[in-house]
């Protein structure tokens, strides 16, 4: 089974389990004759098939146990997900993160109400978010919460919050310490002053390496292309664009 759907397939379609009983006991027969020794071994062949077949029926018992579980956790999600953010189709979801239809029911709620009440998402905007990146279900609200507030922060502007989280979902799942804040320090560093907008005309920047790629760009922006960071400050999609280009 592929590891990206093994939970789900694990849960609707468990395996059964594997017994290995090795040799039959009568292959010993033939080493002695004494009808004491053929009764002995009859006995033990009837104890062990009965053993099997009731360890059978009490492993499907538990294995429909368990699938009887899977789908109320299922429909649990899919109705919070139909409730919350208006999502009908599960599609996109079912193919890219199908364990999502296992995570906390009232976390998902939670997140998708934050969204719509305290963001000015609509429930379009969360279905749309929730269906392009699933994997935002898994995120606990109270860090997205803070995600939000660090955007405020740095005078993000609370109208834009909607379209970018629409548009760009992943930002939401950043780690503010060890992706964010470098990538804001480093802004400020080449003298843009206006981060909110600077961030807002590319939300993914703040996911991007400053080692790896602000820096290297940066650096042929102003050495190579004689570029100062006005210019770059009105067109951010320069970090963007491959070094290589």
């Amino acid at each position: 089974r592929q590891k990206q759907s093994a939970e789900m397939l694990n849960a609707v379609a468990p395996l059964k389990g594997t017994i290995s009983l090795g040799e039959d006991a009568n292959n010993n027969n033939n080493n002695n004759g004494q009808s004491m020794v053929d009764s002995t071994n009859n006995m033990t062949s009837f104890n062990v098939e009965e053993g099997v077949r009731e360890y059978l029926r009490v492993d499907n018992t538990l294995r429909q146990q368990k699938i009887d579980e899977s789908y109320r956790s299922m429909e649990a999600v899919a109705d919070v997900l139909r409730r919350s953010a208006g999502i009908r189709d599960f599609r996109k979801i079912l193919s890219s993160y199908p364990d999502a239809f296992f995570l906390n029911v009232t976390n998902i709620h939670h997140v998708a109400s934050y969204l719509r009440e305290d963001v000015g998402m609509t429930k379009d905007d969360v279905a749309k978010a929730i269906q392009n990146f699933p994997s935002l279900l898994k995120q606990d609200v109270s860090r997205i919460k803070d995600v939000v507030e660090y955007l405020r922060s740095i005078e993000v502007d609370e109208e834009d919050l909607p379209s970018i989280f629409r548009s760009f979902p992943a930002t939401l799942m950043l780690d503010i310490e060890k992706d964010m804040v470098p990538v804001v320090d480093f802004i400020r560093g080449i003298g843009v002053r206006n981060i909110g907008r600077f961030v807002t005309r590319l939300p993914p920047v703040l996911g991007y390496s400053v080692e790896k790629d602000l820096q290297p760009k940066w650096d042929f922006l102003t050495e190579v292309c004689q570029f100062d960071y006005f210019e770059v400050a009105r067109f951010p999609a320069y970090f963007s664009y491959p070094l290589d280009r």
